[in-house]
């Protein structure tokens, strides 16, 4: 053979073979996708956050002598045990409680990816699992959830108890990321075992390709010598608490409510470390309760005079009464703002801080407590300030106190509209797009309290628990299955004429009504809203009728009034069956606008109804399903 062509030929391969091989590594690399459009930037793993919960436990270790707790954290890998280690004993009606008993919980989450790319898929795997020595009075329940982008994953949140016996959980949970709004903007990732303060959070940056091929590893997690002592150190965290009840041993009804939840809210009464449970927005606040925001969570709660404490994330609260039936809010660290509305007619409201107590009969004003410093801004108004060393102040609009060591320490002005300006009343948004707007506050704990400018929650239901209470519904089969409110019966009346399970009041005017629904069968599904009766309503209905002789694939709004059907507005589009989807509508004054997945779809305006109730609907539809159904109040 030609030595020239064979050393043509040999240089060829070899060309080739690099080629592949660069093809190969391409293909391969761990955290891009395979084909599709390159995006110009990514989301890169820039830190990771570590919380152990060991000072906190070490803590808790100390003061039960008659429990024992262990928590093992490393990144993504949670281990907790509880150990009972005092003398055995009869709890009757329960179990007998057994020395050396204890219960293990366990989660686990795989490696998140390095890099992602807005429109890709990303799995990740998920496990909880649980084990009980002896099953007695001390039995536990086991917690854990997954929030990517400041939301919930499906399938993230699990729970064990004795309910379900241990049943281990075992998902593959789906990131997907969005497209990223401009260089260094945030993302997290948080993995929670919840009442252990054990979490991780993963925080990637938007950032150019480029650029990003040039960022290294995070460095491993590594198990510090010495823990640090707790962030916040204020006395009211070492109380000994004893919650109040009334004659008869039952909890006192505070009269306080969940008016807005976001994220992770717990809620503990007694002073049991894991007695905290996820907070619901229909549940009775008792006197006493403890209320905590974690990262990305917030919540609203609403006094019976209607003023409103707006607690941001990581911010730990007590409600609590004076014996004469005063409101009183014990605050563990943070900083509140209020503006008083109108007083119940019992008296007035105290806040009751580390060094002083600030008694209000009506104003607006700032607290912020540090544990060392209790400051107080007054904004309009007067606030009797009392020291924990009895000095008395009446601290007037544009002055502020600081305290320390239960003394007034300074008495000055400051700027109103400084402050003002530097509370971003406003804003509606709970967790990382609140700290960009305002600071690094994510590090320390705040509760940001308002009576104006919230989405207000009107009615809410998850369906977790086996009780329709608060629901009214109209033909067809309803009933809970498996935390889902689940519609069986092919009923049907007319053109829109369907069965609905109907909330909340007929005077609702302006207000937005969400639910999660999946469709087992092919016919009309979704909400009804401004219902007064089955004459009067408006509907946001889903067809994905299917024949030989005909399709019927629908997205629309309709309106029945006076008994009367008209279609609003329309697109032909079908649903996938037995694939879930949010469904939103928006009404406001006489336009109404429709979102599947939080994308709108289209709007209408209409000047029949201006009022009504809202629900549920099934339309000939025998497999309907429903999940995590809310209505807010919305501005005109």
């Amino acid at each position: 053979m030609n030595s020239n062509f064979t050393r043509k030929f040999e240089i060829r391969l070899v060309l080739t073979a690099l080629i592949l091989a660069t093809l190969l590594v391409t293909a391969y690399t761990p955290g891009l996708p395979l084909y599709g459009e390159q995006s110009e930037s990514v989301w890169v793993l820039r830190d990771i956050e570590d919380y152990d919960g060991a000072e906190k436990w070490k803590k808790f270790n100390r003061e039960k002598e008659e429990l024992h707790y262990e928590a093992n954290y490393s990144r993504g890998s949670f281990t907790f045990k509880k150990t009972y280690t005092g003398e055995t004993k009869s709890m009757d009606p329960y179990s007998d409680l057994v020395h050396g008993e204890s219960t293990t919980h366990k989660a686990e989450w795989g490696s998140p990816p390095k890099r992602m790319r807005p429109g890709e898929k990303y799995p990740l795997d998920f496990y909880l699992g649980m084990v009980e020595d002896n099953s007695s009075y001390y039995s536990l329940t086991a917690w854990a959830a997954t929030w990517f982008n400041g939301r919930k994953l499906e399938k993230s949140y699990a729970k064990l108890n004795s309910k379900n016996n241990w049943r281990p959980t075992n998902e593959t949970l789906i990131l997907e990321p969005p497209e990223g709004r401009a260089e260094g903007q945030k993302l997290e990732l948080k993995l929670s075992l919840a009442n252990t303060w054990m979490k991780t959070i993963y925080v990637y940056e938007w950032m150019n390709a480029s650029e990003a091929s040039k960022v290294g590893d995070v460095a491993p997690y590594e198990k510090p010598e010495q823990e640090k002592p707790e962030r916040n150190t204020s006395p009211a965290r070492e109380l000994d608490y004893e919650v109040p009840k009334d004659e008869n041993g039952n909890y006192i009804d505070s009269g306080i409510r969940f008016s807005n939840l976001g994220g992770e809210v717990m809620i503990r009464r007694g002073d049991d470390p894991l007695g905290w449970e996820f907070a619901q927005p229909d549940m009775v606040i008792y006197e006493g309760d403890r209320i905590k925001t974690e990262h990305d969570s917030g919540a609203v709660l609403t006094l019976k005079d209607l003023t409103a404490f707006k607690m941001k994330p990581e911010s730990e609260v007590i409600v609590d009464t004076y014996p004469e039936k005063k409101n009183k809010i014990k605050m563990l660290a943070g900083k509140v703002w209020t503006n008083v509305k109108q007083m119940v007619t019992e008296g007035t409201m105290d806040v009751e801080m580390s060094q002083a107590v600030a008694g209000i009969k009506g104003t607006t004003f700032v607290v912020e407590e540090t544990g060392a410093e209790s400051i107080l801004k007054v904004i309009d108004g007067e606030v009797e300030l009392k020291t924990n060393e009895g000095d008395r102040l009446l601290v007037t609009g544009g002055k502020m106190a600081t305290v320390k060591q239960g003394r007034l320490a300074r008495f000055e002005s400051f700027s109103i509209n400084e402050e003002i300006n530097s509370w971003n009343l406003s804003n509606q948004d709970w967790g990382r797009t609140e700290v960009q707007k305002t600071g690094d506050q994510g590090k320390g704990d705040q509760v940001y309290v308002t009576t104006e400018g919230d989405l207000s929650q009107l009615f809410s239901d998850d369906f977790r628990y086996n009780t329709l209470e608060g629901w009214e519904t109209v033909h067809g089969t309803w009933e809970l299955r498996n935390g889902n409110l689940v519609q069986s019966s092919n009923y049907s009346s007319g053109d829109f004429g369907g069965t609905y399970a109907i909330a909340g009041s007929p005077n609702w005017t302006d207000y937005s009504v969400s639910a999660q629904i999946m469709s087992k069968d092919n016919d009309r599904i979704g909400l009804v809203f401004r219902y007064l009766n089955e004459d009067n309503f408006y509907v946001l209905g889903w067809n994905n009728y299917q024949a030989w002789d005909k399709t019927d694939e629908k997205f629309l709004f309709a309106k029945v009034v006076d008994g009367k059907t008209t279609e609003l507005v329309e697109k032909e589009m079908g649903y996938e069956e037995e694939k879930w989807y949010q469904l939103q509508v928006d009404v406001v004054g006489n336009e109404m606008s429709a979102y599947i997945d939080d994308r709108k779809i289209f709007s209408v305006v209409d000047y029949d109804l201006s009022r009504g109730k809202a629900g549920l609907y099934s339309w000939a539809n025998e497999g309907s399903y429903f999940d995590d159904f809310r209505v807010s109040k919305v501005k005109s």
